[in-house]
C-alpha cells in the first residue's frame, strides 16, 4: 500500500468505527427535577388517598407514582412495583414501550447493605440490543442534569 493512503485508510477505519455506537440519550425534562421520573417530590395529589395532596408529581406519560410504599417517589411506568426494592426485577422491552412510551429502562440501585445478590433479566424485542449504562454515586443530593 503507498504510505500515502496510510492516514486515509486510518481515518476511514476510524470513522466506520465511531459510527457503530449510538448510545441512548436520557435527559431530564428539566434542572429542577428531582430524578428522571419524578418532577417534585411533593405537591400532587396521592394515588393511594386522594385526600392527600403531599405526594410525588410524575413526569407526564412515562412517570408512576412509587404508591404508598414511597410517596415522595416515581418511577419508570411498567417498573412501579419495584420502587422500594430494585432488585430481582425483568425489564421488559414491550411492556416498557407500552406503559412509559420509551424503548429503555432505568434500574436505580437498591439501598442495602451487602453482602447482597440480585439478579436483573433484560428482554429486548426482536432486533433490538442491550445496552447498559452504569453510574457509580458520588454525592446525594439533586441531579441537576448535567
Amino acid at each position: 500500500m503507498p504510505p500515502h493512503l496510510l492516514p486515509l485508510l486510518l481515518f476511514v477505519v476510524l470513522e466506520t468505527v465511531a459510527l457503530e455506537v449510538h448510545w441512548t440519550p436520557i435527559y431530564l425534562d428539566s434542572n429542577n427535577q428531582v430524578d428522571l421520573w419524578t418532577q417534585e417530590s411533593t405537591g400532587c395529589r396521592c394515588p393511594f388517598d386522594s385526600s392527600r395532596s403531599d405526594c410525588a408529581c410524575c413526569v407526564p406519560q412515562s412517570g408512576c407514582h412509587c404508591g404508598e410504599s414511597a410517596p415522595n417517589r416515581c418511577q419508570q411506568c411498567g417498573i412501579e412495583k419495584f420502587c422500594s426494592n430494585m432488585c430481582n426485577i425483568t425489564l421488559d422491552a414491550r411492556t416498557l414501550q407500552a406503559r412509559s412510551n420509551k424503548t429503555f429502562g432505568q434500574i436505580k440501585s437498591p439501598a442495602m447493605e451487602g453482602p447482597s445478590f440480585c439478579w436483573y433479566l433484560l428482554q429486548p424485542e426482536k432486533g433490538q440490543r442491550v445496552e447498559v449504562q452504569i453510574y457509580r454515586l458520588k454525592a446525594v443530593g439533586r441531579f441537576n442534569g448535567t
